[in-house]
């Protein structure tokens, strides 16, 4: 998390981390680290599940956008991406 003192404009984060030896398990938890040490950060999830209740969750907590993985999943990116570099 020592990367967020690089004051980063935007964080893209998956929601499942498997195999990862990182203390953290998913991108739900990092995301609360996040806005506890950033709340003004924007961050992007990307996501396989397409679960109403896990999206809500990561929205309420303060996601930007959450995006399901599918066929198109990298145009609705870049187009985010593009918006948010805009402004």
């Amino acid at each position: 998390m020592n990367e967020l003192n690089l004051s980063p404009d935007l964080i893209i984060l998956d929601h499942i981390f498997e195999g990862n030896s990182s203390a953290f398990s998913s991108g739900l938890e990092i995301l609360k680290e996040i806005k506890k040490k950033n709340n003004s950060v924007k961050v992007i999830i990307l996501s396989s599940i397409k679960d109403e209740k896990v999206k809500s969750e990561y929205l309420s907590i303060g996601a930007t956008r959450f995006i399901e993985k599918n066929d198109y999943f990298i145009d609705a990116l870049m187009e985010i991406l593009d918006e948010e570099t805009a402004n």
